[in-house]
């Protein structure tokens, strides 16, 4: 296996595991549905949405500074959504 596929699968599995539980909730019924589960797995999909996204769309300009570089900032995301998963 490439690294590049094992990166690609420790990002975006927490996506897939926030959208199975997304499913679950919804299949739930409305006497088990917790307003503060909803808020954390809303902020859990909301960072997996964002460091899956930014993995999948690395392009930077060629004139764009250092600091703006997807890769460096995408990797702390990365590290977020595994912290959030």
């Amino acid at each position: 296996m490439s690294g590049r596929f094992i990166l690609y699968i420790l990002t975006c599995g927490p996506l897939l595991l926030t959208l199975a539980a997304w499913m679950r909730l919804y299949w739930a019924p409305r006497d088990q549905r917790h307003a503060l589960a909803l808020l954390a797995l809303g902020i859990a999909s909301a960072n997996a949405a964002l460091a899956c996204g930014t993995l999948l769309l690395q392009r930077t300009p060629a004139k764009a500074p250092d600091y703006w570089s997807l890769t460096k900032l995408g990797y702390n995301f990365i590290l977020l959504c595994q912290l959030g998963a």
